[in-house]
C-alpha cells in the first residue's frame, strides 16, 4: 500500500469520527432543547408542552393516576391530560368506557369510585382468597354471597339515605332474584304489597340491584384473580401462602381511576378545575392513609387491576408500567413521594 493510499485511509477515518461526533453532540443537543420545553424523551411519561407550575401536593394527585395515565400516554405534569384538539377523542373515551355524556352523568360515576365501586368486594376476596380459589363455576350465587355479607358492603350512602328501605330489603331478600328477573315491571310489582308503597318498593328494587352488581363483581373477581394468581406470585407480589393476600387493600384501584376520570371530565368540560382538584386531593389523602409508598400503592393497584378484569393484554400493560413508574428515573413517582 502506497503512503498515498494510507493517508487515504486515515482521512477517511477521521471523517466518519467527525461525522459521528457531530451526530451525538446533534442528539444530544436537540434532547436538551425537549426538555427544556417540558417534553420528557421518555414517551412513556410525556409533558405538557405548556408549562404548568404545579405545586408537589397537585403532582402527588396526579400521580395517583398515573398507571393508567402513562399507559394511555396522558400528560403527567398538569390537569390537563392531551391537547385541546384530543377532547373529541376524550368525550369518546368517557362515554364508551364509563357511560358519561354530561356534567351529572361524571359526577355520578366520580363519587361512585370515591365512596368504594370495587375495593370493598375486591378486598373482601382478598380475605377469604384461600377460601374461594381456585375458582369453580357455580358454588356461588347472589344469596349465598348476602348470607356471608349482607348489604354491609354497599355504597355508605345507600346505607346512610336509605336505612329504612335497606331493613325492608332485608326483610325480604328471599324475592330478590324473582324481582330482579321479572319479565317487567308490571309482573315484578305484584310483590309490591310487602315492602309497602311504591316509592319504597322502588328504593328496594335499587338496592337489590346494587348488591347483585355487587355479586357480579365477586363471582368475576374471583375467576380473575384465579386466572393471575400464578402472575402475581411470581412478581413476587405474595407467596404460595393465600392468606398473605389479606395484607392487601386495594382502594387504589378505585382512586387511580377516579384521577383518571376527573382528569378526563374536566378537559371534556363536564367538570371544573376546582371539582377536579377535589377529587383529586381525596385521593392522595386517601392512598397516604393506607401506603407507605409508590411501590406499596403500586402493587395494591395492579391486584386490583388483576381482580377486575383478568390477565387481558392491558393487565401486562399496566404490570410493566408499574415497574418502569418504580424503576425510571424520568417518572413522576420519582419526581414526588407519596409522603
Amino acid at each position: 500500500m502506497s503512503n498515498m493510499e494510507k493517508a487515504l485511509g486515515i482521512i477517511g477515518v477521521l471523517v466518519v469520527c467527525f461525522i459521528f461526533l457531530i451526530v451525538i453532540i446533534s442528539v444530544s443537543l436537540f434532547i436538551g432543547k425537549w426538555r427544556a420545553k417540558g417534553i420528557n424523551p421518555n414517551k412513556n411519561f410525556p409533558r405538557n408542552p405548556i408549562k404548568h407550575c404545579l405545586a408537589e401536593n397537585q403532582q402527588r394527585a396526579i400521580n395517583v393516576g398515573a398507571i393508567l395515565s402513562a399507559s394511555n400516554s396522558d400528560f403527567c405534569d398538569s390537569l390537563q391530560t392531551s391537547k385541546p384538539k384530543a377532547i373529541k377523542t376524550i368525550k369518546e373515551i368517557l362515554s364508551r368506557d364509563w357511560d358519561i355524556q354530561s356534567s351529572k352523568e361524571a359526577i355520578e360515576v366520580l363519587d361512585e369510585l370515591k365512596y368504594g365501586k370495587h375495593h370493598q368486594i375486591f378486598n373482601y376476596i382478598l380475605k377469604n382468597a384461600s377460601r374461594v380459589l381456585p375458582y369453580k363455576e357455580g358454588t356461588v350465587d347472589p344469596l349465598g354471597l348476602y348470607e356471608q355479607i349482607g348489604f354491609s358492603l354497599l355504597d355508605k350512602r345507600i346505607l346512610n339515605d336509605y336505612a329504612k328501605e335497606v331493613a325492608i330489603a332485608e326483610k325480604n331478600i328471599h324475592l330478590m332474584n324473582d324481582i330482579l328477573n321479572a319479565s317487567s315491571y308490571e309482573e315484578a310489582k305484584k310483590y309490591q304489597s310487602l315492602f309497602g308503597d311504591e316509592e319504597t318498593f322502588l328504593a328496594c328494587i335499587k338496592i337489590f340491584h346494587l348488591f347483585y352488581k355487587q355479586f357480579l363483581s365477586y363471582e368475576n373477581g374471583i375467576k380473575n384473580l384465579d386466572l393471575t394468581l400464578s402472575d402475581l406470585q411470581r412478581e413476587g407480589f405474595f407467596g404460595s401462602d393465600l392468606s398473605e393476600l389479606k395484607n392487601i387493600n386495594t382502594i387504589s384501584w378505585d382512586m387511580g381511576r377516579m384521577v383518571n376520570v376527573a382528569r378526563y371530565s374536566y378537559d371534556a368540560e363536564y367538570i371544573t378545575e376546582n371539582e377536579a382538584w377535589e377529587y383529586l386531593f381525596f385521593a392522595s389523602k386517601t392512598c397516604q392513609l393506607n401506603y407507605s409508598d409508590w411501590t406499596e400503592f403500586g402493587k395494591s393497584y395492579i391486584v386490583g387491576r388483576a381482580l377486575w378484569g383478568g390477565n387481558t393484554i392491558s393487565f401486562y400493560l399496566m404490570l410493566n408500567m408499574m415497574k418502569e413508574l418504580k424503576e425510571d428515573t424520568t417518572s413522576p413517582w420519582k419526581l414526588v413521594s407519596l409522603h
